[in-house]
């Protein structure tokens, strides 16, 4: 696998909504789509072999939050298939990464290789973690070619961990108005998993014409408002996962190395519109 840089920034923001739902045991079902639409581009099952060609692990350091982030260089020899999973580890190893900064901890992350695009919808099986203070979370991302007028574009995070219990979900989509006011906005949903770190669940965002988050095949989450005429929907966007990326806490050492799992990824391109290349 090759390298990547990632940087990733948080900013701590008023929530516009935020609902707190028990989610029941983890469901058989995933995302279903129109075949008229939709495309099934990607649809890997690890539990039968790995697919080092569709994903490159990142390197460097991510975010500017104090805890983890500030202390994490991702390690690309900790993202790994085993035992009929893609794996992400987080670990106190202090380590040396690809930009030549050393630090204490060595998490995770990688990006898949498909063509980014301002219309997509992703999927991911994963089996969260029980170590707090790791921050797991798999995300849509402006493509790096991308220059945007206002922060970081948008954001589709369609996995997070609580920071603090680890059976909280989140499900947030980041966005700034059109300039010159360039105000930042964020919709977040919180979900109750009890099974996150022991059970497989269906995580999947799909954007198109606004953003819809889904657990388990069952709409969870639908951001549409306005947000198409601003800045929000106009980036094509890459497929990202990582550990260890972003949290505002430190991790409990006692409990390292935390691991998080991927067992199947799917992938679809819409039909209506050519997609943005990388």
């Amino acid at each position: 696998m090759g390298t990547h840089q990632l940087s990733r920034q948080i900013f701590f923001a008023s929530v516009l909504l935020i609902t707190f739902t028990a989610l029941p045991e983890a469901a058989a079902s995933g995302l279903v789509l129109n075949s008229a639409v939709w495309t099934l581009a990607i649809d890997q099952d690890f539990t039968q072999k790995d697919a080092p060609s569709l994903y490159q692990a990142f390197c460097g350091q991510q975010g500017a939050a104090v805890g983890s982030a500030n202390n994490n260089n991702f390690s690309a020899q900790n993202v790994y298939w085993a035992n009929g999973a893609l794996t992400l580890k987080f670990e106190n190893r202090v380590n040396t990464s690809c930009t030549g900064v050393t630090r204490p901890y060595a998490g995770a992350g990688f990006y898949l290789n498909v063509p980014a695009a301002t219309s997509i919808a992703v999927e991911f099986e994963i089996m969260g973690t029980g170590v707090t203070g790791v921050s797991p979370y798999a995300t849509l991302w402006p493509a790096g070619t991308v220059t945007p007028s206002c922060g970081w574009g948008a954001e589709d995070d369609f996995f997070e961990q609580s920071v603090t219990g680890f059976t909280g979900e989140f499900q947030t989509y980041h966005y700034w108005t059109s300039p010159p006011t360039c105000t930042y906005e964020q919709n977040q949903l919180a979900l109750t998993i009890p099974d996150i770190a022991t059970a497989w669940h269906k995580y999947a965002v799909v954007r198109n014409n606004g953003t819809t988050f889904y657990v388990d095949g069952v709409v969870r989450s639908w951001h549409g408002k306005s947000v198409w005429n601003s800045n929000f929907q106009n980036y094509p966007m890459t497929v990202q996962m990582g550990v260890g990326g972003y949290n505002a806490y430190p991790p409990n050492n006692s409990q390292l190395p935390a691991y998080v799992y991927i067992r199947h990824i799917r992938v679809w391109n819409w039909k209506g519109i050519p997609q943005a290349q990388n």
